[in-house]
């Protein structure tokens, strides 16, 4: 069995703080080509299941 943690596995990749139009804040793995991440940019917002991790709403 593979233990090394499932982000090693999709490096290098982009994150960042995102605001929500609700006005929550998160902190998240940004998918697309980091030169095109800008600040105030829309961005549209998916839960991706890696590995055997679940987001704690996940059945």
């Amino acid at each position: 069995m593979d233990r090394r943690p499932v982000w090693t596995t999709i490096v290098p990749y982009t994150v960042g703080f995102v605001q929500l139009v609700d006005g929550y804040t998160l902190f998240a793995q940004i998918d697309g080509e980091p030169d095109a991440v800008a600040i105030g940019r829309p961005i549209t917002t998916r839960f991706v299941q890696r590995g055997e991790q679940n987001s704690p709403n996940s059945p």
